[in-house]
Protein backbone atom coordinates (compact mmCIF):
# COMPACT_ATOMS: atom_id res chain seq x y z
CA UNK A 1 0.00 0.00 0.00
CA UNK A 2 1.38 3.77 -0.61
CA UNK A 3 1.71 6.30 1.64
CA UNK A 4 -0.16 9.19 1.41
CA UNK A 5 3.30 11.21 0.28
CA UNK A 6 3.44 8.17 -2.31
CA UNK A 7 0.31 9.10 -4.13
CA UNK A 8 0.99 13.02 -4.14
CA UNK A 9 4.03 12.17 -5.81
CA UNK A 10 1.63 10.68 -8.28
CA UNK A 11 -0.66 12.82 -8.64
CA UNK A 12 1.90 15.70 -9.69
CA UNK A 13 2.93 12.81 -11.80
CA UNK A 14 -0.50 12.52 -13.79
CA UNK A 15 -0.18 16.06 -14.03
CA UNK A 16 2.97 16.95 -15.46
CA UNK A 17 2.42 13.65 -17.71
CA UNK A 18 -0.46 15.05 -18.55
CA UNK A 19 0.58 18.45 -19.26
CA UNK A 20 3.32 16.53 -21.65
CA UNK A 21 0.66 14.34 -23.55
CA UNK A 22 -2.11 17.08 -24.18
CA UNK A 23 -0.62 20.17 -24.25
CA UNK A 24 3.24 19.24 -25.90
CA UNK A 25 2.48 16.43 -27.73
CA UNK A 26 5.24 14.47 -25.82
CA UNK A 27 4.52 11.18 -24.37
CA UNK A 28 6.79 11.11 -21.08
CA UNK A 29 5.44 7.41 -19.98
CA UNK A 30 3.61 4.38 -21.93
CA UNK A 31 -0.05 4.10 -22.12
CA UNK A 32 0.31 1.58 -20.19
CA UNK A 33 2.29 3.33 -17.02
CA UNK A 34 0.05 6.46 -17.52
CA UNK A 35 -3.19 3.91 -17.35
CA UNK A 36 -1.29 2.09 -13.86
CA UNK A 37 -1.06 5.93 -12.52
CA UNK A 38 -4.64 6.64 -13.06
CA UNK A 39 -5.97 3.89 -11.79
CA UNK A 40 -3.77 3.85 -8.64
CA UNK A 41 -4.61 7.22 -8.05
CA UNK A 42 -8.48 6.38 -8.58
CA UNK A 43 -8.72 3.62 -5.99
CA UNK A 44 -6.76 6.11 -3.08
CA UNK A 45 -8.68 9.07 -4.10
CA UNK A 46 -9.43 9.12 -0.58
CA UNK A 47 -6.62 8.65 1.34
CA UNK A 48 -4.41 11.33 0.22
CA UNK A 49 -4.47 15.54 -0.21
CA UNK A 50 -2.84 17.46 -2.54
CA UNK A 51 -2.85 21.29 -3.77
CA UNK A 52 -4.13 20.26 -6.71
CA UNK A 53 -6.22 17.79 -6.42
CA UNK A 54 -9.55 19.82 -7.55
CA UNK A 55 -7.69 19.59 -11.00
CA UNK A 56 -8.75 16.34 -11.17
CA UNK A 57 -11.68 14.26 -11.04
CA UNK A 58 -12.31 10.54 -10.07
CA UNK A 59 -13.94 10.23 -13.51
CA UNK A 60 -10.79 11.55 -15.17
CA UNK A 61 -8.96 8.99 -13.74
CA UNK A 62 -11.57 6.43 -14.61
CA UNK A 63 -11.15 7.47 -18.19
CA UNK A 64 -7.38 7.68 -17.75
CA UNK A 65 -7.36 10.94 -19.11
CA UNK A 66 -6.94 14.46 -18.22
CA UNK A 67 -7.76 15.86 -21.93
CA UNK A 68 -10.06 17.97 -20.57
CA UNK A 69 -8.20 20.22 -18.17
CA UNK A 70 -7.35 23.36 -20.64
CA UNK A 71 -4.00 24.53 -21.08
CA UNK A 72 -4.62 27.75 -18.96
CA UNK A 73 -5.50 25.30 -15.96
CA UNK A 74 -2.38 23.97 -15.72
CA UNK A 75 -0.24 25.67 -12.54
CA UNK A 76 2.87 27.38 -13.47
CA UNK A 77 4.73 24.86 -10.92
CA UNK A 78 3.22 21.63 -13.02
CA UNK A 79 3.99 23.43 -16.49
CA UNK A 80 7.70 24.25 -15.21
CA UNK A 81 8.22 20.68 -13.99
CA UNK A 82 6.94 18.91 -16.82
CA UNK A 83 8.93 21.53 -19.42
CA UNK A 84 11.91 19.72 -17.22
CA UNK A 85 11.01 16.53 -17.61
CA UNK A 86 10.71 17.04 -21.38
CA UNK A 87 13.77 17.98 -21.07
CA UNK A 88 15.73 15.80 -19.48
CA UNK A 89 14.09 13.10 -21.80
CA UNK A 90 15.10 14.85 -24.87
CA UNK A 91 18.31 15.02 -23.39
CA UNK A 92 18.32 11.49 -22.52
CA UNK A 93 17.60 10.65 -26.03
CA UNK A 94 20.35 13.06 -27.19
CA UNK A 95 22.73 11.46 -25.26
CA UNK A 96 21.85 7.76 -26.46
CA UNK A 97 22.02 8.62 -30.17
CA UNK A 98 25.80 10.08 -29.79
Amino acid sequence: MKTEKQLRKDLQKFLMASYAYYIKDYSLMTDSEYDHLSRGLMENWDKFNHQHKHLVTPGDLKAGTLFSLNKDNYPLMVIAAAELWIEAEESKGRMAGE
